[in-house]
């Protein structure tokens, strides 16, 4: 097929030949050679021509520069200085504009990539994306290539990702993600001896779900030091446990059989038995938490189908058995048939019996108490709220945090050990839900939102 090049050429051709042959014509008319020359229509002609010819020429070279900055952008080896014709060459001025300006943005988003490229090179966790159907790796960062230890000039590019992470529990990830199309997080041991723990994301960077994107941390000094830090919780709680038992026992049998008109030595016995409760009740939550976590590890908590109605009477029972009982009204709002949930009813009775007792620790004599249920199709939702002090904002992130108190410029016997509402979030948190300490004028308001387990 001729190209538009070509054309232009037969355009020079033909308007040669036409010029030429009118030349001829003239030549043979005229009776010499000089009136000839001197014939107004020579001369106008040639003009036309020459105009002509130098019109196509600049047509075709401007068609090549174009074809070549058109060739530059689709290759990618584009330039970002392009030099436009003058003013007065309108017939492609318009199209070099359309090219420069287009040349440009594509040079702008090139920065981009390679700014971003540097970017994930550089980042302090395992990065890679693979083709969902192929399994081949499209992109891979160094730090990835660090932590599963392989060289750095090693070609990972287009290889399957099983060719160079061989761990069976990574590929079992990669797996549920892909059957399940979805977001997946777990950890895995991996080396040869099984000496790092890694943390695993995946997820889909696109709508067609084609392509997964793996990011992977090593959390190794981190869970060892967690590690090192429950044991010694736990072995330290347990320590205190027994001889806070016999102090308080002993101060007790003195406040009983010491002489009332001794106010000093009683004020000093009682400071002693405050402290030592409070201390014990740090103890006894601390002992709580790490049995959370020890049942959570080792697989001893198994889920049976309860009733929510019972789990929440049976924390009204220890909290009114265990506190000096104040005039509350505790108002329930949901339904008088049972309510099942298939949960783990030792962690549930603990979220309730927390909440409950941070309530009732500082709301005022008549206070109210206000528990919401809510079922939908896939998720509970439990409302609690109260008309006590509530929770200032800068505390509601900060709340659930291990030893976190809210001081209410209250006396400090209204202080708490700061480990409920985080027995609380980690009971939560085993049942894969969700809570939240909402803003609140008229008190303290705490969501919890639990999905449904068939």
């Amino acid at each position: 097929m001729i190209n538009i090049f070509e054309r232009r050429r037969y355009l020079i051709i033909l308007i040669t030949i036409l010029y030429f042959f009118g030349i001829l014509e003239q030549i043979f008319n005229s009776k010499n050679i000089l009136g000839f020359l001197a014939n107004p229509f020579f001369q106008l002609s040639t003009i036309i021509y020459l105009f002509s010819v130098t019109f196509v020429v600049k047509l075709i070279s401007s068609a090549k520069k174009i074809k070549k900055l058109s060739n530059e952008i689709i290759s990618g080896e584009f330039t970002t200085d392009i030099n436009l014709v003058n003013a007065k060459d309108s017939y492609d001025k318009a199209t070099y504009e359309i090219i420069d300006s287009f040349s440009k943005e594509l040079s702008k988003e090139k920065n981009s990539v390679s700014e971003l490229e540097n970017i994930l090179a550089n980042i302090k966790f395992g990065l890679m994306v693979i083709e969902s159907k192929e399994d081949r790796i499209i992109y891979i960062n160094n730090e990835l290539k660090k932590i599963i230890e392989i060289p750095n000039t090693e070609q990972c590019l287009n290889k399957k990702y099983w060719e160079i992470i061989l761990n069976n529990s990574f590929n079992d990830i990669v797996n549920l993600a892909k059957k399940n199309k979805s977001y997946v997080k777990d950890e895995i041991n991996f080396g040869v001896i099984q000496d790092k723990t890694l943390l695993i994301r995946i997820g889909f960077i696109n709508n067609d779900k084609d392509k997964i994107l793996i990011t992977i941390n090593d959390v190794t000094e981190n869970r060892q030091i967690t590690k090192i830090k429950e044991e010694l919780v736990l072995n330290v709680s347990h320590e205190l446990r027994t001889p806070l038992s016999g102090i308080i026992g002993a101060i007790e049998y003195l406040n009983q059989n010491l002489k009332n008109e001794d106010k000093t030595i009683n004020k000093m016995i009682d400071i002693i038995l405050r402290n030592s409760n409070r201390l014990n009740e740090i103890t006894q939550d601390l002992l709580s938490l790490s049995e959370i976590e020890n049942k959570e590890k080792n697989g001893q908590l198994k889920r049976n189908v309860v009733d929510l109605r019972e789990i929440i009477k049976n924390a009204e029972g220890i909290i009114f058995s265990t506190q000096k009982i104040k005039e509350v009204k505790i108002s329930k709002n949901y339904q008088n048939a049972p309510i099942p949930f298939n949960g783990f009813a030792n962690e549930l009775e603990k979220i309730f019996t927390n909440i409950l007792q941070n309530s009732l620790k500082f709301i005022s004599n008549n206070g109210k108490i206000e528990i919401n249920i809510k079922q939908n199709i896939d998720k509970i939702i439990i409302e609690i709220k109260d008309n006590g002090p509530g929770i200032s904002p800068q505390d509601l992130e900060k709340i659930f945090e291990r030893f976190y108190t809210v001081d209410h410029s209250r006396s400090k016997e209204l202080s708490g050990t700061g480990l409920g509402l985080s027995i609380v979030k980690h009971a939560v948190n085993l049942h894969e839900g969700q809570i939240e300490a909402l803003p609140s004028n008229d008190g303290a308001h705490f969501k919890i939102t639990l999905p449904i387990v068939n």
